[in-house]
């Protein structure tokens, strides 16, 4: 490996805390390693910001149903949970979002 790309190298170790002796007869391997570890964590980085998208567009559509639910919701406060399955009605209660509108049954 050039000195070059070994200087490089070198000093993206030391950015990423590595702070051992890098041998010539290693670094070959090495640099492969730490691009292949550079290219995940961006892939990670990508693939978080996808999922809290699409968490937040599930999250939309969620509270998009509920209100819909929202005349039956009044109901609720007079009916028993019993009295709501028996009428084959969603529970749309004020919990968490993933707890707010499903069907019962």
């Amino acid at each position: 490996m050039e000195s070059h790309r070994l200087s490089q190298l070198r000093k993206k170790l030391q950015a990423l805390q590595y702070k051992e002796d890098l041998d010539d007869s290693s670094a070959p391997l090495v640099d492969k390693l730490v691009t292949d570890l550079l290219h995940t964590t961006d892939s990670y980085r990508d693939l978080k910001l996808q999922v809290a998208t699409k968490a937040q567009e599930l999250e939309d559509g969620r509270n998009k149903v509920c209100s819909q639910h929202t005349p039956d919701h009044l109901m609720y406060d007079y009916m028993s949970q019993a009295d709501i399955h028996k009428a084959g009605l969603s529970s749309c209660t004020g919990g968490r979002a993933d707890e707010r509108c499903r069907p019962f049954g």
